[in-house]
C-alpha cells in the first residue's frame, strides 16, 4: 500500500480529482479538524465527499479522531 499526503491549495476541484485519479487513489482520508473552506467551498467536507465519490474514490473523514 502506498500512502500519499496531499493538500488542496487553491486548485479547482476538477484538477484535484484528476490528480487523485492519475495516482490511482482508491481512498481519500480527510484529517482536517476543520473540514470547511470559505474561500474554496468545493473543498468543504460534504462537497469534497460528493466530488470524489462521483469518481469512484472512497471518502473517509478522520478529522475528529486526531
Amino acid at each position: 500500500m502506498i500512502l500519499y499526503s496531499i493538500g488542496h491549495s487553491n486548485v479547482s476541484i476538477e484538477a484535484f480529482v484528476k490528480l487523485l485519479i492519475e495516482r490511482q487513489m482508491e481512498i481519500l482520508v480527510d484529517v482536517r479538524s476543520q473540514p470547511y473552506s470559505r474561500y474554496n467551498p468545493h473543498f468543504s467536507r460534504e462537497s469534497l465527499k460528493r466530488s470524489v465519490e462521483e469518481n469512484k474514490i472512497r471518502y473517509v473523514f478522520l478529522g475528529d479522531s486526531i
